[in-house]
C-alpha cells in the first residue's frame, strides 16, 4: 500500500453525513459518500440495522452489510424516546447532509422531517429515498427493486421474445437510485455553499428505474409501439448479442 496516497483525504474531507437507511439503496448512497472521503454517521435502531444479520457471514460479520456500510461510524438509538430525537437535533446542526430511506409519513412522525430539521440548520441537504417518491397516490406503499423492474418496464425488455417476465440479474432500481441520489445531493451540496440553503432531494426506486428505460421509452414515442425483449441482441446493431466463442 502507498501510504502517503492512503492518507490523502478525499474529496469530501470534511463533510458529515447523517444516515438513518437500512437494507441496498439507502446504505449504497451513502458508502460512496464515506468513499469519497465523507464522515458517516450511521444511526440504527437498539437492536441494529437487520441487513447485520443477513447470510453469507464471513468471520461471524455478514458480508452485505460490510459491502454496503463500510467506512461508517455506527450509533444506536431508540427514536421513539424523546431523548434520542434531542441528540439527533444536536447532530443534525453539526452536519451538512441527512440520507433517509423511512416509508413517507415515518420521518413526520418521529420529528425529523425536513422541515424540522431545516429550521435547525437551514444549510442542510436533506435526501429522501423511496419506493414511489415523497408524493401522489402511491408515496405510502412501500417499494422494492422488483417492483420498480416491472412497473417501470425494465422487466418488459429483458428476457428473450415469448418468454416468460425475467428481471435484471442486478438490482438496477436500488443501485441507480442510490447513485441518482447520490448526483441530486452532491449538486445540492455545492448549491448550499454558494446560497447558504440546503434542498431536500426526492430519489425514489420507480424513478431510477424510468431513467434507464429513456432508450426504450424513445423506441415507444418514436414508434408507438411498446418495446419488447430481444435477449442479447439489439434492434440498431447487428450483430449485437452474446455468442459463444
Amino acid at each position: 500500500t502507498n501510504n502517503s496516497a492512503a492518507a490523502k483525504p478525499g474529496v469530501l474531507d470534511g463533510v458529515r453525513v447523517l444516515d438513518f437507511t437500512a437494507m441496498m439503496s439507502g446504505p449504497y448512497c451513502t458508502r460512496l459518500m464515506a468513499d469519497l472521503g465523507a464522515e458517516v454517521i450511521k444511526v440504527e435502531p437498539p437492536e441494529g440495522d437487520h441487513i447485520r444479520l443477513q447470510p453469507p457471514r464471513r468471520q461471524g460479520r455478514s458480508t452485505y452489510f460490510a459491502q454496503l456500510n463500510a467506512g461508517k461510524k455506527s450509533l444506536a438509538l431508540d427514536l421513539k424516546k424523546p431523548e434520542a430525537v434531542a441528540l439527533v437535533r444536536e447532530l443534525v446542526a453539526q452536519c451538512d447532509v441527512l440520507v433517509e430511506n423511512y416509508r413517507p409519513g415515518v420521518v413526520q412522525r418521529l420529528k425529523i422531517d425536513y422541515e424540522s430539521i431545516r429550521r435547525i440548520n437551514p444549510r442542510i441537504v436533506y435526501v429522501s429515498i423511496s419506493g414511489f417518491g415523497q408524493s401522489g397516490p402511491w408515496a405510502s406503499r412501500p417499494g422494492f427493486d422488483l417492483m420498480a423492474q416491472a412497473m417501470s418496464g425494465v422487466m418488459s425488455v429483458t428476457g428473450y421474445p415469448d418468454g416468460k417476465p425475467v428481471k435484471a440479474g442486478v438490482p438496477v432500481a436500488d443501485i441507480g437510485c442510490a447513485l441518482f441520489a447520490t448526483y441530486g445531493l452532491l449538486a445540492a451540496y455545492i448549491g448550499a455553499q454558494k446560497t447558504g440553503q440546503g434542498q431536500h432531494i426526492d430519489a425514489s426506486l420507480f424513478d431510477s428505474a424510468m431513467a434507464f428505460s429513456v432508450w426504450d421509452m424513445s423506441e415507444y414515442w418514436g414508434t408507438g409501439k411498446p418495446p419488447t425483449p430481444l435477449g442479447t441482441s439489439n434492434k440498431m446493431s447487428a450483430p449485437y448479442q452474446a455468442v459463444k466463442a
